[in-house]
Formats: C-alpha cells, structure tokens, sequence
C-alpha cells in the first residue's frame, strides 16, 4: 500500500488546471469527461485518480480526516480559489506534512474494511 501525504495532496492540488467545482468532487460533461473539480477533485486527478478509480480511500488518520474537512470547507462554505486554499492549507498543515490523507492500494493488498 502507498499513502498521499498531505504535502504531496497540497502540491497536487496547487497544479490545478480545471475549472473548479463545488459540493462535488467531480463535475462531467455530457461526454463524461471531467469538466471541472473541487480542491479535492483537482489534486486527485494530479496524482492520476479520480473517483471512478476504486484503488484508492480515505485514510483513518486523524490529521487526514481534518484535511479532508477543511478543504472541503474552504471550498465548498467560503468558496475561496484554489491559490487560496492552498496557501491556508501550507500554513494550517506546515507541521503535518507527512500525515496520510489517501491510502493507495496496489495489487494483493486487502482493505481493512473488506
């Protein structure tokens, strides 16, 4: 199993390079092409997923956990641009970067859920 850590989600999510999105992770076309992403959505889809993957999930870490929320807040409730975002991010996480946010699954690894 490989981990994103928070710093490596934060530069993911500072390449950007869609439209962003809010109250979902994905935004498709009516070709379901991805259109558009959250902060969330836009760093995922920097590390080469995107929800239609099923090799990836949350992780359990509590630092994690709150990274999620708080990107979610700050794109979804305050609406801030994703330069925006990732500036906060750099400065709230500046001590966390190594917790895991997403864990990575790889062949013959088996989730603690299934």
């Amino acid at each position: 199993m490989k981990h994103i850590t928070v710093s490596k989600m934060i530069k993911a999510i500072e390449k950007n390079g869609l439209p962003q999105a809010h109250f979902q992770m994905f935004a498709r076309g009516v070709d379901g092409e991805i259109v558009a992403a959250c902060a969330l959505g836009q760093g995922l889809r920097n590390l080469g997923l995107d929800n239609s993957d099923s090799n990836w999930d949350l992780s359990s870490s509590s630092t994690g956990s709150h990274f999620r929320s708080e990107v979610m807040y700050l794109n979804d409730t305050c609406k801030e641009t994703i330069p925006v975002i990732v500036e906060i991010l750099k400065e709230k996480f500046k001590n966390n970067g190594r917790a895991v946010v997403y864990d990575i699954y790889e062949e013959g690894d088996t989730r603690a859920r299934d």
